[in-house]
């Protein structure tokens, strides 16, 4: 078990947290924009440049842009 903010995380929600995030910078790295299927509706994401996406709809929209 691994410790989280005073909660409990097992090793195969760990290895499954961390593949989502393999396959995420994967797509990623291939500009694949498929990708943001990943996302919860209301995630957040701020790139490098500091754009902004505060929905899953707008990073779809800034990952077509790019």
């Amino acid at each position: 078990m691994v410790k989280i903010d005073g909660g409990s995380m097992s090793k195969a929600d760990e290895d499954a947290i961390r593949e989502i995030e393999l396959r995420f910078n994967e797509a990623w790295g291939r500009h694949d924009a498929d990708m943001v299927e990943s996302l919860a509706d209301d995630a957040q994401f701020v790139t490098v440049n500091g754009a902004w996406t505060k929905t899953r709809a707008d990073y779809l929209n800034l990952m077509q842009r790019h």
